[in-house]
């Protein structure tokens, strides 16, 4: 940048109709979809949990959170893997367009 300030870099992603954005350092890895063990106490949008490098990670399903009567993609869904102030979240996504 012109006036010497950190570059923004950003990662999209899609989920039904709308395209969304998330700092990239947030981000710690994407992963295809392979199914999660349900959590029988969690709230609807928790789709389960996943072990991650030894970690147990929580998967938010967002297109039921966001789009619950929109119908499922035909592609296989990817998790993003990231680091909040929650700690360790998985957000599973239809798809990843690109880095910005």
């Amino acid at each position: 940048m012109a006036d010497g300030g950190k570059d923004l870099r950003l990662i999209t992603f899609k989920v039904g109709p709308e395209t969304f954005v998330v700092g990239i350092l947030a981000v710690r890895q994407i992963i295809p979809y392979e199914g999660s063990t349900s959590v029988p106490t969690a709230p609807s949008f928790i789709e389960g949990v996943v072990i991650v490098r030894n970690t147990v990670v929580p998967i938010i399903d967002l297109r039921s959170r966001l789009y619950p009567r929109v119908a499922d993609s035909d592609r296989r869904p990817l998790v993003l893997i990231t680091h909040s102030r929650a700690g360790t979240v998985g957000l599973k996504v239809d798809s990843v367009r690109s880095i910005i």
